[in-house]
């Protein structure tokens, strides 16, 4: 069924001497991948060592000429689309170096040879073809016009707002700033990735392999891995193993269910004792920083070559465990509690790793859960920024975080509320933390566009601003209709959508389609055109008006006169237009900037 399955690094699977190119049916699904796992591609090449493993990828070989085989994609092509887009960006980013002289003769020639990745060195056709659907294969070859891969194409039928050019100006962003022997670095970290490529001779073969594949059961973890080896070093006393297996299932009870959850704490922990476990006897070779990939042969170590060195390891684990399942699953209503889930639902939990020893030596450092609360809401303005900016970058937040750790100690005058102060004007004065320009640019853009959950976080902590005890809605309600999501979610005022409805266009630009259109692009993903509703099904494309005065079936306003404090100037609104929109969005703006300052007192995580 396999005619062949072997291991590649990128340089050899599209290696400049070789022929071979690789295509996606015409028809088949388009690009799909967003921010989240372009993020997870770069970081994963970024933060591991050479020779990464990327995935496999399953192609079907029907070529009779075996000189320049032509394979089809059935299995992979996002992540060799992605793997293109990055090298196309490494690419362009090269030849700015080059425009400036920053590169020397080995750095022009890795920059050809890139070329040669992208495209078949003897034909120059492209070495991946992309489907039709959704026009990625022409704005694939004019990307690569941009990038100078091929000669400048002029196509029409491109669209910069498509993913597969957000993708590529993701990369480019990502690598702004890196001067050549950097850039050349990562480039040398991308070549030597590893894919796993798999070919078979027809269709079924494909269906039945991919399906093989996908149907195995649940794979074997790292914390699968962890447990057994933890078990083995207990030696063979029941009583002991017994004891030592409740305490595993302990632990990860208060971890929950999730598989990345788990896997994080484990990271976390190391990173956050990573310079007290280094100093004991034997361990100075253990890795600074630990990641997915060196998660398991650190943790071997850690535990140790007998039974006793394990125990003793399962217990302090099992201690932090119990802390960071605090972190996770805050309960009460304090102002801890609330900073807590506020820092959850901002999408902040890579700073559990600064938080979990503060928990665990809280007595020690006299902290008050008063004074961990101020740090916490310190935290949420950070991620608000961090996660809108895109900066600092997903592999430095924990070195951040570890510095933050490892200056404790150094600072053993300080305690208490003095503590919290000292780390979270460290916090603010860490590398590429956005200034309140910046993080204002931000928020006067396309804020839905850029970040979708940060958006739906910034207006129900806008809305809960104005909220008390008696007017209390809880934003983050999940539906229980059977589908998924929340039961208030965001709600375009103009709407979004390819097409601007006639009513509306006659609202927003007096009958002109053209401008109308125009308006759209430029303001429907801004804050000021945004709200929330539990009716955004049942208001839609309608008009300002009808959204403006709906009402359930009882005759309770759910239209923008619902009560929320964010929809108060909706609700005495007769119209709609841009002008009010950046007016909103201004004013909304400067409102979230008050609220997550980068120093001093803020409302972050309150309500």
């Amino acid at each position: 069924m396999i005619n062949s399955a072997k291991s590649y690094h990128v340089h050899e699977l599209l290696s400049p001497d070789t022929r071979v190119s690789y295509y996606i049916p015409r028809y088949q699904r388009e690009y799909a991948w967003g921010k989240v796992q372009w993020e997870r591609f770069f970081e994963d090449i970024a933060e591991n060592a050479q020779g990464y493993f990327l995935g496999s990828i399953i192609c079907i070989n029907q070529t009779k000429d075996t000189f320049t085989p032509r394979l089809e994609l059935v299995d992979g092509q996002q992540r060799m689309a992605t793997l293109s887009l990055l090298m196309a960006a490494l690419y362009a980013a090269l030849g700015e170096q080059a425009k400036t002289q920053t590169l020397d003769e080995d750095g022009v020639v890795e920059r050809a040879n890139l070329r040669y990745c992208l495209l078949s060195k003897q034909s120059k056709a492209q070495r991946l073809e992309l489907q039709r659907q959704g026009g990625n294969d022409v704005d694939f070859r004019v990307l690569l016009g941009e990038a100078g891969v091929l000669p400048a194409v002029v196509d029409e039928r491109a669209d910069r707002r498509r993913r597969l050019w957000r993708g590529y100006e993701f990369f480019c962003k990502k690598l702004q700033g890196m001067d050549a022997a950097n850039l050349l670095a990562f480039l040398g970290k991308v070549k030597d990735a590893v894919l796993v490529k798999i070919e078979v001779g027809n269709y079924a073969e494909a269906y039945t392999l991919f399906e093989s594949l996908n149907n195995r059961g649940l794979p074997l973890t790292a914390v699968d891995l962890l447990k057994n080896k933890l078990l083995a070093q207990l030696g063979e006393q029941d009583e002991a193993l017994n004891a030592a297996a409740q305490q595993w299932e302990g632990l990860l009870k208060g971890l929950g269910e999730d598989y990345a959850m788990q896997e994080r704490f484990f990271r976390h922990y190391y990173n956050a004792h990573s310079q007290q476990l280094r100093q004991q006897p034997g361990m100075d070779r253990l890795p600074p920083l630990v990641t997915r990939t060196n998660l398991m042969p650190a943790y071997e170590r850690l535990i140790g070559k007998n039974g006793q060195e394990a125990k003793r390891f399962l217990d302090g684990l099992c201690a932090a465990g119990q802390h960071y399942a605090r972190l996770l699953n805050p309960s009460g209503d304090d102002e801890l509690a609330q900073a807590l889930v506020a820092l959850g639902h901002v999408q902040g939990r890579p700073s559990y790793m600064l938080l979990l020893p503060l928990l665990e030596r809280q007595q020690e450092l006299q902290l008050k859960n008063a004074d961990v609360a101020k740090l916490v809401q310190r935290l949420v303005g950070f991620f608000v920024r961090r996660n809108l900016c895109d900066l600092p970058s997903t592999r430095d937040l924990p070195r951040i975080f570890m510095g933050l750790l490892d200056g404790i100690d150094a600072r053993n005058a300080q305690r208490g509320a003095a503590l919290v102060k000292e780390l979270a004007d460290s916090l603010a004065q860490a590398k590429d933390v956005q200034d309140d320009a910046a993080f204002l640019a931000r928020l006067r853009g396309p804020i839905y566009e850029d970040n979708v959950d940060l958006a739906r976080f910034i207006l129900c902590a806008l809305a809960e601003k104005g909220m008390t005890r008696e007017t209390w809605q809880d934003l983050w309600a999940r539906s229980t209709k059977g589908k998924e999501g929340y039961v208030w979610s965001i709600e375009h005022i103009f709407p979004q959508g390819k097409a601007v409805p006639d009513d509306w266009v006659k609202m927003m630009a007096d009958g002109d389609k053209d401008r109308a259109q125009a308006l759209l692009e430029s303001h429907v993903h801004k804050l000021g055109n945004l709200t929330l509703t539990a009716y955004n099904g049942n208001l839609s494309n309608k008009g300002f008006l009808y959204k403006r005065d709906l009402k359930d079936e009882k005759g309770n306003p759910v239209g923008y006169r619902n009560g929320l404090h964010i929809n108060a100037e909706l609700a005495d609104a007769s119209g709609w237009s841009a002008a009010q929109i950046d007016e909103r969005t201004e004013k909304l703006a400067q409102q979230v900037l008050a609220m997550f300052p980068l120093r001093g007192s803020g409302e972050a995580g309150k309500s």
